[in-house]
């Protein structure tokens, strides 16, 4: 197994398969939740309206990437919301 890990992200290779994994110290998932979140709305920003005419002019593999950047971006808002909810319910069964 090999594995290299920069500025929080890690790089991971065991046999066939490969992972990538970012850790961000200190945040809780609500915090990186939104933080994605204003990171997906700025990238949508680039498929509509005054940027519509920009978008539809990109070669089509420039699209289809920056839409699946969209997708993984609302993949891990989902899932950083389902980690959120799942703490929330955590803390108030402690108490």
């Amino acid at each position: 197994m090999h594995e290299v890990t920069r500025y929080g992200v890690t790089a991971c290779r065991s046999g066939r398969n490969t992972s990538l994994t970012t850790c961000a110290k200190l945040e809780s998932p609500t915090e990186l939740a939104a933080a994605k979140a204003a990171h997906l709305h700025a990238l949508l920003l680039m498929t509509h309206g005054n940027c519509l005419e920009q978008f539809v002019s990109m070669d089509a593999n420039i699209q289809e990437s920056l839409l699946s950047l969209a997708a993984d971006l609302a993949l891990q808002i989902s899932a950083l919301s389902e980690l959120a909810l799942v703490d929330a319910q955590d803390q108030s069964a402690s108490v």
